[in-house]
């Protein structure tokens, strides 16, 4: 079938306005649990949570997490930390300075490490945890986020010499290369640093 520039336009046309409502959609979310949530704890992190659980449905179905999802998160967080350092009540949010400072920390800190071999969509989602928890506490979520994906990346390679013992021979190198979904591990993680989580 000869596709028309016509055709073309109005696919375009469909994604963009798809994309435009989900971003929408994303920081309605965002914004819903922020009131609905009340104050301190438990709105910081009904703010990340819903952003965590699509990055990781996305992740795991399509090993992508959407720059829509992070843009919105991330503008929605820096937007409710701003307001609320002008109101000079903050919610739970980290004021707007450590907001920024978060980010660029649990971002360059993840960008760092991945030497190429994590995907943006990760190293921006650790730009949204710290940004929406300030530069100590994604931290220590980039930290458990480590410990889980390391036990996950063990066990699998474990169990993976286990089926393939003695059907290869002893010098063949490892051929298969599976990527891993860390938005679950960055999900798990914080699910674990919530206070009181313990």
């Amino acid at each position: 079938m000869k596709r028309t520039f016509k055709t073309m336009a109005a696919e375009l046309h469909l994604l963009q306005t798809t994309r435009a409502r989900a971003i929408a959609a994303t920081a309605g979310l965002i914004t819903l649990m922020n009131v609905t949530c009340g104050e301190g704890l438990l709105q910081t992190y009904g703010v990340l949570i819903p952003v965590l659980l699509i990055s990781t449905a996305t992740d795991l179905s399509k090993r992508v997490i959407p720059n829509w999802l992070m843009c919105s998160a991330f503008a929605g967080v820096i937007l409710l930390s701003g307001v609320a350092s002008l109101s000079g009540r903050l919610p739970g949010l980290p004021a707007f300075p450590e907001s920024l400072r978060g980010a660029g920390a649990a971002g360059g800190l993840m960008l760092l490490c991945s030497r190429g071999r994590i995907g943006g969509g990760d190293v921006k989602l650790a730009g949204v945890i710290g940004a929406t928890l300030g530069p100590l506490p994604a931290f220590q979520i980039l930290m458990k986020t480590c410990v889980f994906a390391l036990v996950f990346m063990v066990q699998r390679m474990l169990f993976a010499r286990l089926r393939d013992f003695g059907t290869r021979s002893e010098g063949s190198p490892e051929t298969s290369h599976v990527e891993t979904p860390m938005a679950g591990f960055f999900l798990l993680a914080t699910l674990a640093s919530i206070p009181g989580a313990d």
